[in-house]
């Protein structure tokens, strides 16, 4: 029996990409039961991750890996112990822990740093998105130390790795154009799109963040490439020159943006307008897609994202970013719009937001339940033949 280490380096509170994860390790607990003659060791390297997976009863968890992100002064300590011993002594927690459980292949289910430590052991790299490529010195998140961090780490690892997943063509052509990568090493998966009887939604969040109708959502982390101030920017032009107040409602984490954002609404004197709510729970965030006019994501990194899928699944019209990687995935389902102009999200709102709903069926399958479930197991019946 193969014994797969999967390695979860994310938090709940770092946003979408965890829900990626979270879903991926559903399906492999599932898996588990299936017979495929592999047993899955699940490795949270936070304790907020540990604690979300203990909650969602997943099998085969273990806490060595905990080291790497969690907080308190304990695991500060055994940190600085853990640097210490690879100075000295050259051990590396990741592989003692390979070694431990007798690992016969790593599966990050990140685009984590710590596949760096890999060392004669066979693993699995996920890759999200390449928009430090894209846009470098675009944005501040994406600056020139960002840009050399991410080149050294994608250069040392993706030639290494035995497969590397990512979630659309766009990534599949770029990670072998930029990083000169076998294609046939590039196993694609797409990112799930929830069935509506796994959807818990709370009907009460109007009352609840004393909302006013209409208003337009945005889930994202307050981020400068996910580019809210696009939508502050609309909403002005839609007050000012045709009276219209349409509201906004954000919410998410702040990673250095939200500030500039609550300045730039009071100066274009929309402040009263938009709601920024933080981080909230899922029930709430599914509240608010329901009663939303449309989910608006201006944001310049993709093409996939999760946001428009778990729109999509509720039915709350998606308008997105006008860029031919974005069209490719979404055409038919999503409005478009030129992240330079911002009338252009001015008259989309204006517009009757409708979609192709053969394309949403097409969609549908490809990433549902049971499509990705089989793309699992095509890739670990692949990885078992190298």
């Amino acid at each position: 029996m193969k014994r797969i280490l999967v390695v979860i380096d994310y938090s709940e509170s770092f946003g979408g990409g965890f829900t990626y994860a979270l879903n991926m390790i559903k399906f492999m607990n599932d898996l588990s039961n299936r017979k495929l003659d592999i047993e899955f060791l699940f490795a949270p390297t936070s304790n907020e991750t540990e604690s979300i997976l203990s909650e969602n009863h997943i099998l085969g968890l273990i806490d060595d890996l905990l080291i790497y992100r969690s907080s308190g002064l304990r695991y500060t300590f055994l940190r600085n112990c853990m640097k210490i011993g690879e100075k000295f002594r050259g051990k590396k927690n990741l592989i003692n822990t390979v070694k431990k459980y007798s690992i016969d292949t790593i599966y990050f289910l990140t685009p984590s740093d710590i596949a760096k430590e890999c060392q004669n052991v066979p693993f699995i790299f996920t890759l999200w998105d390449l928009c430090h490529r894209d846009w470098p010195n675009q944005f501040s998140e994406i600056n020139s130390k960002t840009f050399f961090e991410r080149e050294k780490l994608y250069n040392e690892v993706l030639r290494k790795a035995v497969l590397i997943v990512v979630d659309s063509d766009d990534l599949v052509k770029k990670t072998v154009d930029y990083y000169k990568v076998d294609i046939e090493k590039i196993f694609k998966i797409p990112f799930l799109m929830p069935s509506a009887e796994n959807i818990k939604v709370n009907d009460g969040v109007i009352e609840k963040y004393n909302l006013k109708s209409p208003f337009i959502f945005y889930p994202a982390q307050f981020w400068e490439h996910k580019n809210h101030k696009y939508i502050i920017e609309a909403l002005s032009i839609l007050k000012r020159k045709q009276g219209v107040q349409i509201n906004a409602v954000f919410c998410g984490r702040d990673f250095g943006s939200l500030k500039s954002l609550e300045k730039l609404a009071e100066e274009k004197e929309i402040k009263e307008q938009i709601k920024f709510l933080g981080f909230i729970p899922k029930e709430d965030v599914w509240g608010l897609y329901k009663y939303a006019l449309a989910l608006v994501m201006p944001t310049y990194f993709g093409p996939t994202n999760i946001p428009p899928l778990e729109a999509l699944s509720i039915g709350c019209p998606v308008i997105y970013s006008d860029f031919p990687s974005f069209r490719e995935e979404f055409e038919g389902l999503a409005q478009f719009v030129d992240l330079s102009e911002p009338e252009q999200l001015v008259l989309k709102i204006q517009e009757s937001l409708v979609i192709d709903e053969i394309k949403k069926i097409e969609l549908i399958t490809e990433h549902s339940d049971i499509n990705i479930i089989n793309k699992i197991i095509e890739m670990f019946r692949l990885l078992s033949k190298q």
